[in-house]
């Protein structure tokens, strides 16, 4: 298949995946993964069995948005793609800066859909770009 259309469906599947994170909706984002998900987190790589976030949480910090999401598949094949998130703005219910983030993501294609099975995230809290 061609590698544009590879990166367009890895993109497709990206949006979906954070549309759900946005929304809160934990099982929707599940959808997106590929179980057992593995994240780099504290020196280590982590397994996980079901989604590692506490969204409620991330409400509860006065999370509303991701914005000005600078995303590129950086490479792929037909079963594997490293999307780099290399910078957005997670916003607050009252537009202020919550926290900038850089991901690093790894999808694979399960089940003839492109799923995250690798991720590794920066966080910078309250950055005002």
């Amino acid at each position: 298949m061609n590698k544009y259309i590879l990166k367009q469906e890895v993109l497709d599947a990206y949006d979906g995946y954070v549309k759900a994170f946005i929304k809160g909706d934990t099982k929707e984002v599940e959808n997106y993964l590929s179980f057992p998900n593995y994240r780099f987190h504290d020196g280590k790589i982590i397994e996980f069995n079901e989604f590692y976030s506490n969204l409620n949480e991330l409400k509860n910090r006065g999370y509303k948005d991701t914005i000005a999401l600078s995303i590129d598949v950086v490479e792929i094949n037909e079963e594997k793609a490293h999307l780099v998130l290399k910078e957005a703005l997670r916003v607050k219910d009252n537009n202020e800066p919550l926290e900038q983030i850089s991901s690093f993501y790894i999808f694979i294609k399960e089940d003839n859909k492109w799923k995250i099975k690798f991720s590794s995230a920066f966080f910078f809290p309250k950055k005002t770009v």
